[in-house]
C-alpha cells in the first residue's frame, strides 16, 4: 500500500496493490451514504440510467468519456424530460465521482467531472414561489395541532429542508449567550450548521417538547406527510398556489434577504455548497429591491 506522507491526502491515496473496485461494487456503497430515502431513490435511478448508457456504447462507467456522453444523451432529451430531471440526473453523476474521489478510489478530479457536464439551466424563481408576510400568518393559523404548526415554524422560520426539519431532535435546540439556536447535524452533503432562531420560537419548542430525553426526535412524521400536511393546511388556508415545504424555504431566504442579510451568511444559513444556488433563492427579493417601476407616459391620470 502506498505510505501516507504529510502533503498527501488520506482520502486521495489509491491502493495500488490490488485491482479498482468495480461500478457495481462502488454505486450501492455511494447511495449507502445519502441521508434522505427520496435522493437516494432518485439517485439510484439516475445511476441504473447512467451505466445502461454506458454499457450500450461499451464505456466504462468509471472513465470520464462515459461522463460526457451521458451528459449529452440526457440533453438530448430536453423537451421530453424535464430540466430538473435531468440537472438532478446529471448532478448524481456528479456526486458519484466526487465521492470516488474522495475515498481514493479515482484520479478524475471533481472539477474535471462537472466541466465535463452540461447543466440545463436551473428554473428561476418568481415573486409567487414566495409566500407575503400575511399568506405566512394565514398557513400558521390554519395548523390545526401545536407539532403542525411548530412544523411549519421550523422551515419558515429557519429554512430548514423538509429532511432535516423532521431529523430534529430535541436536544438540537438550544441557546448560547442570549441567542437561540437550531443544530442541523446531517444537512444536504453531510453538512452541519446552526442557524438562529427566534426567542419564541425556541421557547414554544422546547413547552412542546416537556421532559423528552435529549435524543428523542422533535416530530415523528415522515416527510411525506409533511408534503402533505403543508398542502393540507395551505388549502385550508385559501392560498392562490401549491405550497410544498420548499415553498417555506424560499420564503425564508426572500424575507432574510429583504431585511438586508448578506448572502454569504445566507448561503451557509441555508446549507448551501454554492453562493451561487442562494443566489436563486433570492431572485424573488432582489425583484422586490429593484427601482420601482416609473409610471408610463401613456398611463392616464387616476
Amino acid at each position: 500500500m502506498t505510505a501516507l506522507t504529510t502533503t498527501q491526502p488520506a482520502a486521495l491515496v489509491i491502493d495500488v496493490g490490488r485491482a479498482p473496485l468495480t461500478f457495481e461494487v462502488l454505486a450501492p456503497r455511494f447511495l449507502a451514504t445519502r441521508n434522505s430515502d427520496k435522493t437516494t431513490s432518485a439517485y439510484r435511478r439516475a445511476l441504473s440510467l447512467y451505466r445502461a448508457c454506458c454499457a450500450e456504447r461499451d464505456l466504462d462507467p468509471l472513465r470520464l468519456d462515459g461522463v460526457i456522453v451521458f451528459s449529452h444523451q440526457q440533453n438530448a432529451q430536453r423537451g421530453a424530460v424535464a430540466d430538473g430531471t435531468i440537472r438532478l440526473r446529471l448532478k448524481a453523476v456528479q456526486s458519484f465521482f466526487a465521492w470516488c474521489y474522495m475515498i481514493g478510489e479515482t484520479a478524475i478530479k471533481p472539477a474535471l467531472v462537472a466541466a465535463s457536464l452540461t447543466m440545463p439551466p436551473a428554473r428561476k424563481l418568481s415573486p409567487r414561489d414566495v409566500l407575503t408576510v400575511a399568506e405566512v400568518q394565514r398557513l400558521l393559523a390554519a395548523a390545526r395541532s401545536q407539532r403542525d404548526r411548530l412544523l411549519l415554524r421550523v422551515m419558515v422560520d429557519a429554512g430548514l429542508r423538509v429532511s432535516e426539519a423532521t431529523g430534529l431532535a430535541v436536544g438540537d435546540i438550544y441557546t448560547a449567550g442570549d441567542r437561540c439556536y437550531i443544530h442541523v447535524a446531517h444537512g444536504k452533503g453531510d453538512k452541519e450548521r446552526d442557524p438562529e432562531i427566534p426567542p419564541d420560537l425556541y421557547a414554544e419548542l422546547r413547552r412542546y417538547a416537556g421532559a423528552w430525553r435529549a435524543d428523542r426526535r422533535l416530530f415523528e412524521v415522515n416527510r411525506g406527510n409533511v408534503w402533505r400536511m403543508v398542502a393540507t393546511v395551505a388549502e385550508r388556508a385559501e392560498l392562490d398556489r401549491a405550497v410544498t415545504p420548499h415553498t417555506l424555504r424560499h420564503t425564508h431566504a426572500h424575507h432574510m434577504r429583504l431585511a438586508e442579510m448578506p448572502l454569504e451568511v445566507l448561503s451557509e444559513r441555508l446549507g448551501h455548497a454554492s453562493i451561487e444556488t442562494t443566489k436563486i433563492y433570492t431572485r424573488p427579493a432582489e425583484m422586490a429591491r429593484a427601482v420601482p417601476l416609473p409610471a408610463m407616459p401613456w398611463q392616464t391620470a387616476q
